[in-house]
């Protein structure tokens, strides 16, 4: 093995040993997802009955699948799909959420983990976690002039759906995070 081959594959090993190497693919994802959807995915797929399956699965786990269907006029099979999808692929963000939060820099882990409170940290964890249920129930339409999950504009659309993933990867966050706190404080508690 050659010295280049070392050095590549010593970078595909430290892939991943960095924070924002989960949000870059946190970006990668959400943005797949929403080309996909938009220009490669053809219209009348969405009323196969395929795909009227997965729409009805779930929209009988997920909420807002059911709700933008009753809800808006506007709806079509597309848009069911389009939301299914993103929900289907949700708990991928929150896992690439929780494994980010062990590889924070060490600035970000004594801000975060050691030296905020636990009053102010449950404060925003409540928030967080108000936020995922709010999105589990209504879908982001017309949420101010940057927000619609609807929207034929390209870069509204790619931020709306990177604003609902990145609600779900920080609550997976923050929900490590805890874990976290709750250890050290525990690991203190025992030290006296």
């Amino acid at each position: 093995m050659n010295q280049e081959d070392m050095k590549k594959s010593l970078e595909y090993t430290n892939m991943f040993r960095k924070e924002p190497h989960y949000i870059y693919l946190l970006i990668f994802l959400v943005s797949c997802h929403v080309l996909f959807m938009t220009y490669l995915l053809p219209k009348g797929w969405a009323d196969t009955p395929t795909s009227l399956e997965i729409i009805k699965v779930v929209g009988s786990i997920v909420p807002v699948v059911r709700n933008i269907k009753i809800n808006m006029p506007s709806y079509t099979n597309y848009w069911g799909l389009f939301y299914s999808i993103f929900w289907i692929m949700a708990p991928l963000f929150m896992i690439l959420g929780f494994l980010s939060s062990f590889f924070y820099s060490t600035d970000r882990y004594e801000k975060v983990v050691l030296k905020m409170s636990l009053t102010r940290f449950s404060i925003i964890l409540v928030f967080c976690v108000l936020f995922v249920c709010l999105e589990f129930e209504f879908p982001l339409l017309s949420f101010g002039p940057f927000m619609n999950q609807m929207s034929k504009f390209l870069p509204k659309l790619l931020v709306s759906w990177f604003a609902s993933a990145c609600i779900l990867y920080a609550t997976a966050q923050m929900i490590r995070i805890l874990f976290l706190k709750l250890s050290l404080s525990n690991n203190q508690t025992l030290e006296k």
